[in-house]
Formats: C-alpha cells, sequence, structure tokens
C-alpha cells in the first residue's frame, strides 16, 4: 500500500501493515495501521480528510462507537472526573496563580474548570461544537476554535500548554506540536498524555490489540516515537513516563472474556487485598512503560534571545 508517513514524510509502497482493519471501519472509511520503515511511527492509511474529521467531532462518533447507543451522560462524567483529578494532582506541582494555561482539545472542559483556579488564566482550544458549546455555556470557560493560529493568541504568552489524549488524533503531529510552541514562553512547560502503543496488552491479547486500533486515533506512540516527535517540534524532553489508567480488574475482564468493560470500566480498587495486588500493577506497568498511557513533559527549547 503506497502511503506517506505523516511524520517523516517518507513515501513507500511497502509499508508493513501492523493492522488490517479498525474496530469501527464503515463503507466510506476503512484504513488499516502501517508502520512506517524510516522513523517507526504507527499510523492509519488512508487518512481521514479534514471534513469528514470535523463531522466525526460534531457528531459525537467516538462516544458512540465506544459507548453504544444507550451513552450515559452520568456515567460517562463519572468516569472522565478520575482521568480529571488525576491530571490535576500531577500538574499541581507546576503552576502558581501567576500563569497562563493553555490545554489544546479540551473537550467538555472539565479539566479546565478544575485548573482555573490554580492559575492566572485557562484557555481552551476544542473542534466539536457541542463540546465547545458545553464549556462556553455551562462551565463559563474561554474555550476557542481551532486552529491554534487564529485563536488569539498571543506568542510566547503561555505558561503551560497541555493536550490529554490529543496527539494520536491530528494527522500531522509535529507541525500541531510547533504551533503549540509558538504560543508558549521560551522554556514554556508542555504536557502530553497519549495512549501507548508498547501497552503490555496490545502485545498479549488480540482482541485488545484489535480493540486498540480505531478510526479517531490517526498516529500510535511508544515511547521512542512520541519523544521523537516532541523533540522534532522544538522541545527538550525532561520526562517520559507511563500512567496506568485502567485497573487489574480490566486486564483479567480482557484476558478472560476477550472484550471490553464498555459500561462501568475499572478504574479504581478501594478494598483490601485487592487494592494492594491494582496497586503493584500499576507500579509494575508504569516503571517498563507498559502502561496503557504514556505522559511527556518537555520544554519549549526557544530561548528568549530567539
Amino acid at each position: 500500500m503506497s502511503a506517506t508517513c505523516p511524520v517523516c514524510d517518507t513515501q513507500s509502497g511497502d509499508f508493513p501493515v501492523i493492522h488490517a482493519a479498525v474496530r469501527d471501519a464503515t463503507d466510506d472509511y476503512a484504513p488499516k495501521a502501517l508502520k512506517c520503515s524510516t522513523c517507526g511511527i504507527v499510523f492509519l492509511w488512508p487518512r481521514m480528510d479534514a471534513a469528514a474529521q470535523q463531522v466525526f467531532y460534531d457528531s459525537n462518533t467516538q462516544l458512540l462507537n465506544t459507548h453504544g447507543d444507550d451513552f450515559d451522560w452520568d456515567d460517562y462524567t463519572r468516569r472522565t472526573r478520575a482521568d480529571v483529578m488525576r491530571r490535576v494532582a500531577f500538574l499541581t506541582p507546576h503552576l502558581s496563580m501567576d500563569h497562563r494555561l493553555l490545554e489544546v482539545g479540551c473537550g467538555y472542559g472539565f479539566f479546565l474548570s478544575e485548573i482555573r483556579g490554580k492559575v492566572a488564566t485557562a484557555i481552551g482550544i476544542e473542534p466539536g461544537a457541542a463540546r465547545q458549546a458545553f464549556a462556553k455555556d455551562e462551565l463559563r470557560l474561554d474555550v476557542r476554535s481551532p486552529p491554534l493560529s487564529t485563536a488569539g493568541i498571543p506568542p510566547a504568552s503561555i505558561d503551560i500548554a497541555c493536550a490529554f489524549q490529543v496527539l494520536e488524533h491530528i494527522d500531522r503531529p509535529i507541525p500541531f506540536l510547533s504551533e503549540i510552541r509558538d504560543v508558549l514562553r521560551p522554556d514554556g512547560l508542555l504536557i502530553v498524555e497519549v495512549p501507548n502503543f508498547a501497552d503490555l496488552y496490545v502485545r498479549l491479547s488480540a482482541p485488545y490489540r484489535a480493540f486498540h486500533f480505531q478510526s479517531a486515533h490517526l498516529v500510535y506512540f511508544a515511547p521512542a516515537t512520541l519523544q521523537r516527535v516532541v523533540e522534532a517540534s522544538g522541545f527538550t524532553v525532561e520526562s517520559l513516563i507511563g500512567a496506568q489508567r485502567y485497573a487489574f480488574g480490566n486486564a483479567l475482564h480482557w484476558l478472560t472474556k476477550g472484550r471490553p468493560q464498555l459500561k462501568r470500566p475499572s478504574r479504581n480498587v478501594e478494598s483490601g487485598l485487592a487494592r494492594a495486588a491494582d496497586r503493584l500493577y500499576r507500579r509494575c506497568l508504569e516503571s517498563t512503560r507498559r502502561s496503557d498511557t504514556l505522559i511527556c513533559i518537555a520544554r519549549n527549547a526557544r530561548t528568549a534571545a530567539d
């Protein structure tokens, strides 16, 4: 299959096929997952065009594909809160009340809503019309439409930029991160969180691997490829760490039943020996970066003299 790598622009008809289908393929869009033989990135081909991406996000297709037609808003917000509070706890030591913070791909605005009391200014960028409307109208947040270059944010004006579970949705990740760099002050902080293609269960469970590939995720990052992309965008990587969002019970469900816990996925374990086992499980995956999630902490390499 002839394709162009979204990271290094290598063109080839011989990229190996990593996976032959995405879980939510349609008659109109049924890409394959390829691996670039030059830079090692895994990506979907053919790419979803910009107009199709906008329809995808405006219609909340990813949520419907994941949760089904009986999508429950209260259940979704409960699940989302676990991620929000984990991110708030992670970022709080880096924040001060004079900081300007930007979240690119802020969704419904739950993280911004929690963090805005810890910084001087909190701004979001969100392409999905319904999500942006909720963040602005219900949560009273400053949320703007992409692209970042026309969102009215001055160059070198942001202290901290975050992109949580966003970069995998971007068909050209280096230009995307470079735009974020342009609005970050010299030495400004970048936090990027992505699904981890080096996740242990991508290797251990064939059904999990098949579920891992979805049409919304255009690029698939492992530790080495995430670091390469961030550095190529003009950042200095300070650390690259594993984070495990889903608990041991979810792994057992995959290994024994071969399908996800869509209704009530295990995030936290509260009792006794099971809690101790879950903590050990998370520690092992995170320390080896075989967890389901990667977090990259980087600094804008541009100096005030540049």
